[in-house]
């Protein structure tokens, strides 16, 4: 193996994805959450980019209503290969998920915490998928998943999460026995 080669693999494992994560001041997306009969919609704004982390503001409206019921401080960074989520209460902030790894191939597992319930949860890289939501459609979308058995009362879920390339997380859904979560984006404003 030549010089090169070493210099391409070394910039290749270090491939932070920042097309997928690193985005503006001012950049929005309005998501459409849909859990079983109820809708919300969440709007995230990012406020800052600030040591390689992007901090951001969610709003969460309940269908039909116009303030927000619930608002919440997020952050997205590189760190060890991954891009992860945190969430930021009392200046603490906790890591949520290693949701995407940019240099990942299809078949590609990684360890992730899941939310805050205390368990690890193996993410799957399962290939690239075109996708249409909200009849927008997302050629070669980053298609990640991953399973979680909940214990004898609760059905395995699994969760698929895709992202696209400038524009990050473009749909999610939970399946879990009948029951389902989705979070689809319906409008992308980039930041200047």
């Amino acid at each position: 193996m030549n010089f090169c080669t070493l210099l391409l693999a070394a910039a290749i494992q270090q491939d932070e994805g920042k097309e997928y994560w690193n985005f503006k001041t001012g950049t929005q997306w309005l998501y459409v959450e849909k859990a079983g009969k109820n809708t919300t919609t969440s709007k995230m704004t990012v406020k800052e980019v600030k040591d390689g982390k992007v901090f951001l503001d969610n709003e969460e409206t309940k269908e039909g209503e116009n303030e927000p019921f619930k608002t919440e401080k997020l952050c997205m960074f590189f760190d060890d290969g991954c891009v992860k989520w945190s969430k930021i209460e009392e200046d603490q902030e906790k890591v949520m998920f290693h949701i995407f790894k940019p240099a990942s191939k299809k078949g590609d597992k990684w360890k992730s915490p899941f939310a805050d319930s205390g368990t690890e949860v193996e993410i799957e890289n399962v290939g690239t998928e075109d996708i249409t939501v909200f009849e927008k459609e997302y050629k070669g979308a980053i298609h990640c998943r991953f399973e979680i058995d909940r214990g004898e009362e609760n059905p395995k879920m699994t969760a698929d999460f895709y992202f696209s390339k400038g524009i990050g997380l473009v749909k999610m859904e939970m399946k879990s026995g009948k029951e389902t979560f989705s979070i689809e984006l319906k409008e992308f404003k980039a930041g200047k």
